[in-house]
This record gives C-alpha cells, sequence and structure tokens, in this order.
C-alpha cells in the first residue's frame, strides 16, 4: 500500500483505539451501557467508511493501471494502428507493413502489398522487462525495421512505436490484416 496508508494504521489508528479501549472501559466501569453502544455503533460506522474508501481506491487503481505486458503477451501477429494518426499514409502503411513474433523467439516483418507479402525479413527477438524487445534482424532490412522499438501501455492494451527516418513514428498493434 502507499504511504498515506502506512501512515494511517501506524499512527492514526492505535491512537482511535486507545481512545475506545479507554472510553469504553469507563463506560463498563459506570455501567453506562447505552454510551457502550454507541461506541461500538461508531466503530461499525468507522469501519464501513474505511471499508468504502480502499474499496473505491482499489477500483480507481483498476481501471486506471496500465497493463502488464508479458513475454506470453507479446507473441502474434502485428499491424499498422490507423487510429494514431489516421489518413491516407496510415492506410498506405497498413497495406505495406506488418510482423509476427513466434513463440521461438522470431520476428518475421512482412513487406506486403496488400494480401501479397513481397518480401520477408527475418531476425532474433530478445526480451527485456516489462514486455519491451530488442530485435536483432540482418542488414539489409526494411528502413521500419528498428532495434528498440518502444512500448506503449494502456489500460487494457499495450502497443508498439518503430521509429523510421523515412515515416517518422510507425505504430503497431496486436492484431490481424484485413
Amino acid at each position: 500500500m502507499g504511504f498515506g496508508f502506512n501512515l494511517f494504521f501506524a499512527f492514526v489508528f492505535p491512537v482511535f483505539v486507545l481512545i475506545s479501549l479507554i472510553s469504553g472501559g469507563y463506560y463498563l466501569i459506570k455501567g453506562k451501557y447505552d454510551e457502550l453502544g454507541s461506541l461500538f455503533k461508531g466503530w461499525c460506522i468507522f469501519f464501513g467508511i474505511v471499508f468504502l474508501i480502499c474499496a473505491i481506491i482499489y477500483s480507481i487503481h483498476f481501471f486506471t493501471d496500465r497493463t502488464d505486458v508479458t513475454q506470453k503477451d507479446i507473441y502474434g501477429n502485428y499491424i499498422i494502428d490507423k487510429s494514431k494518426y489516421p489518413g491516407k499514409e496510415a492506410n498506405w502503411q497498413y497495406d505495406h507493413f506488418r510482423f509476427e513474433i513466434t513463440r521461438q523467439d522470431s520476428i518475421l516483418f512482412y513487406v506486403t502489398d496488400k494480401k501479397t507479402i513481397i518480401k520477408t525479413y527475418r531476425g532474433k527477438v530478445q526480451y527485456s522487462q516489462k514486455g519491451r524487445i530488442i530485435l536483432n534482424v540482418n542488414l539489409p532490412r526494411s528502413e521500419v525495421i528498428v532495434d528498440t522499438p518502444i512500448l506503449y501501455r494502456n489500460i487494457f492494451s499495450f502497443y508498439y512505436v518503430f521509429h523510421s527516418k523515412y515515416y517518422n513514428n510507425v505504430f503497431f498493434k496486436k492484431g490481424d490484416w484485413e
């Protein structure tokens, strides 16, 4: 948990418990059972509010935290993500570039003319931390291929960006060419 959570349970919570024990003991000694019942109700309300706050924080964390990319998630086909910069150039790139990362740690980079594969560049993939990859493709190779594409993680997905000197940023997302 975070610093505030630890601070609360290290300093604030023990003070509440101590005050409750002292006041509860006082009410028991004096025979004031109604006040003891209100103390119990107060604790129930307090813990209910703490539980509700923790549930809200967990929900926010679940819906805003980026996905963790594992090696198993990386395997598959990648196509140009036309949603990043829609238009003629993105459509042209979509029809001419795609790649596949296989379970044998290979990359097959395809230069295509729509459905027809014109040329295939082969190489090896090394896995780095948190879904980052390092590509080892022999020369000559396509002008789009870079050694270390950048990984961007969203809430429920991820994509790679290849920086090309001819096309600038080329965005690849996981998917099948249609």
